[in-house]
């Protein structure tokens, strides 16, 4: 506790509507032993010390309904993809559409769009030092966004994707459920902040470029502060597990390098902002 990087530090404005406020502090970004994730672009070692400065943050993901006023006020932003849209992952469970639930996640969106839907609320992307250090409960570091209890199928969106032979989380004492995102996400995947649905529902854009831990976004002296990875390249970091994603993906350690380009029902995005004393946009 004599470490002057010890206590958090709390944000010095009231949270935008829709907002929290995740105080600064410290923490292990990573893991020192790596878990048994689902491919090898989920490389989280080695772990880094990393100081976060507070911010704000979404307590949701964004939603058609939220999606769609933003891209009917800014028609500048390309639209994310329709249900059944070419050159789109799971197609079928895109969300933006006139018909779709508005409290379903928009998804079917490349990074850039992403950004770009932020942008128009004045926020950004959140960055993937700030997105772990939210999901694991700051410097709690759980291992799943609600804490420790590894029952994920009740707590997270997650396994159920559509599938011939429905499996994994889809089969409950009720019946089997149906597969595709969820309007409103789940209420048992939340964090201590009240932040929901880091663990499954979509998977995030965050702003990072995707390197290894081992590569030269991470080597430089700790702790790192504020890091974002802004390295060239065709891919960008995704956080959090999905609905079609195994239980695995929902830990808060969770990262996979994607083109950022590419579209996919599985992903989505919420925003972030600096936290400042008027509760500005950065």
């Amino acid at each position: 506790g004599s470490w002057e990087h010890a206590a958090p530090v709390p944000c010095p404005g009231a949270a935008p509507d829709g907002m929290v406020c995740v105080p600064g502090g410290a923490f292990l970004l990573g893991s020192a032993a790596s878990p048994a994730l689902s491919s090898p672009d989920s490389a989280v070692t080695p772990e880094h010390l990393v100081l976060v400065a507070p911010f704000f943050l979404d307590r949701g993901e964004l939603s058609v309904a939220e999606a769609r006023a933003l891209t009917d006020a800014h028609p500048e932003i390309e639209e994310p993809a329709s249900p059944g849209a070419a050159a789109v992952d799971h197609p079928a469970w895109c969300t933006f559409a006139p018909e779709s639930d508005g409290a379903l996640p928009v998804n079917c969106l490349a990074q850039a769009t992403a950004a770009a839907l932020c942008a128009a609320r004045g926020a950004r992307l959140p960055t993937e030092a700030e997105w772990e250090f939210a999901a694991g409960n700051r410097t709690d570091e759980t291992p799943f966004p609600w804490g420790d209890e590894v029952d994920v199928c009740n707590h997270s969106i997650v396994e159920r994707g559509d599938v011939s032979l429905p499996s994994g989380c889809r089969i409950t004492a009720n019946g089997t459920l149906p597969p595709g995102p969820v309007a409103g996400g789940s209420p048992a995947d939340q964090t201590e902040l009240g932040i929901r649905d880091l663990g499954g529902s979509v998977a995030e854009w965050v702003i990072d470029s995707y390197q290894g831990y081992d590569e030269e976004c991470w080597t430089g002296e700790e702790p790192l502060e504020n890091p974002i990875c802004t390295a060239a390249g065709p891919d960008a970091v995704l956080r959090g597990g999905s609905y079609g994603d195994l239980g695995t993906n929902a830990r808060a350690i969770t990262r996979r390098g994607v083109v950022r380009t590419g579209r996919s029902s599985l992903i989505g995005v919420r925003c972030a902002k600096a936290c400042t004393a008027a509760g500005s946009s950065g």
